[in-house]
């Protein structure tokens, strides 16, 4: 299971993050992704249950590992 919420950003704008139970540890990891859509949100969301579904069972789909591997990298 996943969630979506609101956060406020340095900038004083609204970004959104997603949070979603770990399957291993019962805790609950936050993605912040900014500000992006609510369709963007929706996707990621969407996303990260599959991931973690995989997780559970061991075994990923070919949906969410061509999803990963179109993602940018992060440049902090």
């Amino acid at each position: 299971m996943a969630g979506i919420a609101q956060y406020k950003m340095k900038d004083g704008g609204l970004g959104t993050r997603i949070w979603f139970v770990h399957p291993h540890t019962g805790k609950r990891p936050t993605i912040r992704l900014g500000k992006v859509n609510k369709e963007q949100a929706a996707t990621f969301k969407g996303m990260v249950e599959r991931l973690v579904k995989n997780n559970k069972t061991g075994t990923p789909d070919p949906v969410s590992v061509t999803w990963l591997a179109g993602l940018p990298e992060v440049t902090d």
